[in-house]
């Protein structure tokens, strides 16, 4: 295998981080991008931060993020999406980049969170933070942050075909029925006029106690709790826990003409398909990830002072990125991705849209290269129907277009990347507090491993749909076969690229229809309800299943021409407590899907229901 973890496919936002400055074009909110990065590089464009991460499948299908972008709209946007808290943010200096605030903001949610009402909780699940002013100016300081705990229970999950002979390493099933997971984050600033100094740390995050995963080291974290012992009776590698993880320090300063930001920023873009800082409310599942990147990136609106027409809220970004760590690229593991990102991003009060463009060229530690470029279309738009009334309009459509010598065969040394997906969401309101809202997303499957082209595109892994099947099922059956297709005992020498197979919990070669209900009728309260239905935009290929049985099969040993993913309901409902300098939060989640004829085996078994539940409870300071 390449490296330990599995990079779910090439992704601008690792490569490109520049494309991060677009993410002020995308109001739309985070989505996961995860495909992008399996073969091209995939800007992200929420913060000024460029995505680190972008990505999707085992094979390169794309690479690339808006790291950059992020961050630019980050601040001048943060994501108009659902269920975002933005804190308020010290006045500015009057000038021409005082509007233009850049992605990567003070956003700092656990995952059972969602926005507070306006006027409620005012009393807790505040930041601590303090304001002085002198005669250099106004000095603030905040360090918002959460801890949060869950436990969850999980149905046994089949992987592969059943193998009652016991020829297969790992078992049938996931191996994992119980685990908790924990995580400590605090997001640091300091302001002094136009300067501001802001970072960001994890503590203790990870699978803490409970049941390990087996056979799926292929995955970007396997979920395990301790490495297998040693042979010569050694205990494990604690492998399921980052005591301390670094993930953004740097220095953003208002220039009067525009803003610049240098140092490690989280990257994000649009809806966060292609680029995703793993920072933001989620309606299903939590937070795992986020694309990070060593940023130099400057915002500007060009035409502010120039004229008085549309023009004069175009925002400019340009960057450039050197990737820390994202589905594609860890500095660390020795892999050098570089990504330069030009954004255009308009924005008025909540609405927005954007372009951004990234360049990506990788080198993986065992010397493969990569070299994509990600094109990212985003917009968010709210419509005031009534008084009470409002439908907010949010999408984006992602590119990558490249070439990868790290997924090769005997007939292609070199592979072309040709990756698309998108999602587009609406959802219409009353008052805020009760949402109804329909999202319908899709990303370009690939059925043949033997070509020399790399179409299936993945979204970003911290963009979650649903519960189950794109988070669990479908994820694991990817690092499944990844493991077992890089075993040499079972297929000889193994096939270059599949490292880079898993989709780590990202919608990969499918499309998804995904009505959601949220309502929030009291300020302690919220529920939420949601069914998705998922179809395969190729046939289901296991490469492992192919290379065994010489003919194209899906992960469960079954024909690859069944489609039907199958349906699943997801149903959650979150408590809030506010409290003078805390918010209490809990939540409870469960997911059910009933698998389609994709997962059927040989003899047309299908597989029984998964189910999957979620308890949580957190403090957000």
């Amino acid at each position: 295998m390449k490296r330990r973890a599995a990079r779910p496919g090439f992704s601008p936002c690792s490569s490109g981080t520049a494309f991060v400055v677009l993410a002020a074009v995308s109001v739309a909110g985070p989505a996961g991008a995860q495909t992008v990065a399996e073969t091209t590089a995939a800007p992200g464009a929420e913060e000024v931060s460029l995505p680190a991460e972008a990505g999707g499948a085992a094979t390169p299908e794309t690479a690339g993020g808006a790291s950059a972008a992020e961050a630019v709209e980050e601040e001048a946007v943060l994501s108009a999406g659902e269920g975002e808290a933005v804190g308020e943010e010290p006045a500015a200096e009057a000038g021409p980049s005082s509007e233009l605030l850049l992605a990567g903001g003070r956003t700092v949610e656990p995952d059972a969170a969602t926005e507070e009402p306006e006027g409620e909780g005012t009393a807790g699940g505040g930041e601590a933070d303090v304001e002085l002013e002198g005669e250099t100016g106004r000095l603030h300081v905040a360090i918002p942050g959460y801890y949060q705990l869950s436990m969850f229970g999980l149905a046994d999950m089949p992987l592969g075909p059943a193998d009652p002979a016991g020829e297969r390493p790992f078992g049938r099933n996931l191996g994992q029925n119980f685990y908790g997971w924990s995580r400590l984050r605090a997001s640091p600033e300091l302001s002094i006029s136009s300067v501001k100094i802001r970072g960001q740390f994890d503590v203790m995050t990870g699978t803490i106690f409970g049941d390990s995963t087996v056979g799926v080291d292929a995955a970007l974290e396997p979920r395990m709790r301790e490495a297998p012992a040693g042979e010569d009776g050694s205990s494990g590698e604690l492998v399921g826990i980052r005591p301390f993880d670094f993930r953004q320090l740097y220095v953003e300063w208002d220039t009067g003409y525009g803003i610049l930001r240098a140092g490690q920023q989280a990257s994000n873009w649009g809806l966060g398909l292609l680029a995703n800082d793993g920072d933001r409310p989620q309606t299903w599942g939590y937070n795992r990830y986020g694309d990070l990147v060593e940023r130099v990136v400057f915002a500007t609106k060009p035409l502010h002072t120039v004229t008085d027409t549309f023009w004069k809220d175009l925002v400019t970004i340009v960057g450039a990125d050197l990737v820390y760590r994202d589905h594609l690229a860890d500095l660390w593991n020795g892999d050098l991705a570089w990504q330069g990102i030009l954004a255009f991003l308009y924005r008025q009060e909540r609405n927005s849209a954007g372009m951004y463009v990234a360049y990506r060229n990788q080198t993986f530690d065992d010397g493969d290269t990569l070299e994509v470029v990600a094109v990212d279309l985003a917009a968010d738009w709210t419509f005031e129907l009534a008084p009470s009334w409002n439908l907010q309009v949010a999408g984006e459509g992602v590119g990558v277009f490249g070439t990868t010598d790290a997924a090769r065969s005997l007939t292609a040394p070199e592979h072309e990347i040709l990756q698309f997906g998108g999602a587009l969401r609406a959802t219409a309101d009353y008052e805020g507090l009760y949402f109804a809202g329909l999202e319908l997303g899709a990303a370009t499957g690939d059925a043949n491993t033997y070509d020399d082209r790399q179409l299936r595109f993945t979204f970003d892994p911290d963009y979650n749909v649903g519960l189950v099947l794109f988070e669990e099922l479908w994820a694991w059956q990817y690092a499944r076969a990844a493991t077992l297709a890089g075993h040499p005992d079972l297929t000889g020498e193994p096939v270059p690229g599949l490292d880079l197979l898993s989709t780590n919990g990202g919608v990969s070669g499918a499309l998804y229809l995904n009505p959601t209900f949220r309502a929030r009728p009291w300020s302690w309260f919220q529920g939420s309800l949601g069914v998705l239905w998922g179809y395969a935009t190729s046939d289901v290929v296991s490469p492992f299943e192919q290379k065994v049985n010489g003919v194209p099969r899906n992960f469960m040993g079954g024909p690859s021409d069944g489609r039907n993913l199958g349906v699943e309901i997801d149903a959650a409902a979150d408590f809030f407590v506010p409290l003078r300098l805390v918010e209490l939060q809990g939540g409870l989640q469960f997911g059910c899907l009933f698998p389609g004829e994709a997962f059927e085996d040989a003899d047309g078994n299908g597989l029984d229901p998964i189910w999957l539940v979620e308890g949580r409870v957190a403090m957000k300071f």
